[in-house]
């Protein structure tokens, strides 16, 4: 559908509603001054349903409340409740007035009105339905440390419509939830517990079982680890002028300053104990041999 489509469906459908609340006007205008005993019916009416939404409506956000899920939730299907209560009293109320015809066109003009409103605001409508399946399903909460929709921070807050995420350098981004529902969130504060991983190469003349139980030993008092998991050392592969093992440490802080705070340790660590030790750890080399042109004989490396 083209922008000039869209706006001649736009301008139909807004003038489909104005004419049929115009004649609903001069009707109920008319039956007014006619039906004087029968308003005061139509206004128990208004009253009850605005009155039975707002109980319903907090009923239901106290369910929802006591169940543990977000507060946004429950101001969210309360709203709807409250809303669809009262609509369903108007048109009641419509049809004790005998207007049944202004109403069927009414509802028709409000149905054609809505599709136009939809199609323009589609993007707002992906995020709200994604917002609502991410307080649904909570796959992060408030204070929760993620990785997603292109950000790497703490949640300050999820609505219906975004997500504000503080990145690490101070800075406050807000999402659309369309991009957090439909890509891969990493949550590094769900399990309560985060793990460090390091790599450290050694020469290879190292003994490298040795060596493997030296890294152990050192990492075992490194801050906020994990007591209940050890530290894990395993020699990882060859490289071109090492042999690198691989560390894994499980921390019980999740929170970012903790975290680097156990890296900034465990890295001061190995390099004392490698130092105490005399243990290297390489440098790049480059071996160079030198031969005489058309010769296979090596003149010097």
């Amino acid at each position: 559908m083209d922008k000039e489509r869209f706006v001649e469906i736009l301008k139909l459908s807004v003038n489909e509603v104005l004419g049929v609340f115009s004649r609903l006007g001069l009707e109920l205008l008319d039956w007014i001054g006619q039906n004087d005993t029968e308003l005061v019916g139509v206004s128990i009416i208004l009253f009850l349903s605005y009155a039975l939404g707002i109980l319903i409506a907090s009923l239901i956000k106290r369910g929802i409340l006591r169940s543990g899920r977000p507060g946004t939730l429950a101001f969210f299907f309360g709203s709807v409740v409250r809303i669809v209560v009262f609509i369903f009293g108007i048109v009641l109320a419509l049809y004790v007035l005998n207007l049944q015809q202004s109403t069927t066109s009414l509802l028709a003009g409000v149905g054609i009105l809505g599709v136009a409103i939809g199609f323009a605001l589609q993007d707002v409508a992906r995020d709200l339905v994604a917002g609502l399946f991410i307080i649904l399903k909570q796959p992060f909460a408030d204070g929760d440390l993620i990785r997603g929709g292109g950000y790497y921070g703490q949640v300050i807050h999820t609505d219906i419509r975004s997500t504000r995420l503080r990145t690490l350098e101070g800075q406050v981004v807000t999402i659309p939830n369309k991009d957090l529902f439909s890509l891969s969130v990493e949550n590094f504060s769900r399990l309560k517990r985060r793990r460090l991983d390091l790599e450290v190469g050694v020469a290879y003349s190292s003994d490298l079982e040795s060596i493997r139980e030296t890294l152990k030993d050192a990492l075992e008092s490194v801050e906020h680890r994990l007591l209940t998991e050890d530290v894990q050392v395993y020699a990882k592969t060859f490289a071109a002028s090492s042999i690198v093992f691989q560390i894994q440490i499980w921390l019980e802080k999740t929170a970012e300053p903790k975290f680097l705070e156990s890296r900034h340790q465990a890295v001061i660590k190995i390099k004392e104990v490698f130092d105490q030790k005399g243990i290297t750890i390489p440098y790049p080399i480059s071996a160079i041999d030198y031969y005489q042109q058309g010769s296979d004989k090596v003149l010097a490396k």
